[in-house]
């Protein structure tokens, strides 16, 4: 009787340390299994171009593994992010941008850089331009019309390139002085233009009869800075002046643009 119950106690002590074992077992292999990094698939980040001027937009896209990836923040890096996935310039500089999202690798970076094209030709030379500003002159009535003369000056850095004319806007309400706009100038004081190329006085006659004009492509609203002085942040202008000698001055210029009602 007591070999049996001694075997008993044998066979159930001998069953507690099996199941013991395979549990202790089990723990350590899952213990010993080393877990597998979560591979994250790098985000591409490719733009359009670049390379432009101040009002240039610039069309981001991301992709993974070839296909497009929605929902992604783009960010102009050490600024902010952008709204969508396009980018307007408005200052010229180089800009770093990069796209991140949950579940995914970082992208790449993307460098644009906006230069100041403005310049024009004259007898096959380049003269740079660096700044517009609007001055404003005097009313001028023509028939029931009221136009605003404003003196539309454009410099380079130095000084040393100038172009300088009285152009009209037109007035919505012939109570109000209108500050310059986007528009094909009409009116315009050609006869008295001055062009300032490296310092010297270009001595040139427009011709009445020629395709010369201005056309102010783009002119954005003029934030007011106080004292009567304004500032537009875009501006796109093309010009071309044909003078009597054959010889023609075009350009563009894209940048900023002031406004003052200064009297010189």
């Amino acid at each position: 009787m007591i070999n049996k119950i001694k075997h008993s106690l044998l066979l159930g002590i001998s069953s507690v340390f099996i199941l013991f074992n395979l549990a202790c077992s089990s723990d350590d292999n899952e213990t010993k299994t080393d877990p597998i990094d979560e591979v994250k698939t790098k985000l591409e980040l490719t733009v359009d171009k670049n390379t432009g001027k101040v009002g240039t937009s610039f069309e981001f896209t991301v992709k993974a593994n070839g296909a497009i990836v929605e929902g992604v923040k783009i960010e102009l890096i050490g600024k902010y992010p952008l709204e969508k996935n396009t980018w307007v310039a408005l200052e010229e500089g180089e800009f770093l941008f990069k796209a991140t999202k949950v579940g995914f690798e970082e992208s790449n970076i993307i460098k644009i850089n906006i230069k100041n094209p403005s310049l024009f030709t004259y007898d096959g030379k380049e003269y740079t331009l660096n700044s517009l500003r609007f001055n404003f002159k005097t009313p001028y009535a023509y028939g029931p019309y009221i136009y605003d003369i404003y003196n539309m000056i454009l410099k380079s850095e130095d000084n040393k390139n100038t172009i300088e004319i009285q152009v009209a806007f037109l007035r919505e309400d012939n109570n109000v002085i209108i500050n310059p706009f986007a528009h094909q100038v009409e009116f315009a004081k050609w006869a008295e233009a001055t062009f300032i190329l490296n310092g010297q006085k270009l001595n040139e006659v427009i011709n009445m009869e020629s395709k010369t004009f201005i056309n102010i492509k783009k002119l954005d609203a003029f934030d007011d800075l106080g004292d009567y002085k304004y500032l537009s942040p875009v501006t796109e202008i093309d010009f071309l002046f044909q003078f009597e000698s054959g010889k023609e001055l075009k350009g563009e210029y894209f940048g900023k643009a002031s406004l003052d009602f200064v009297r010189e």
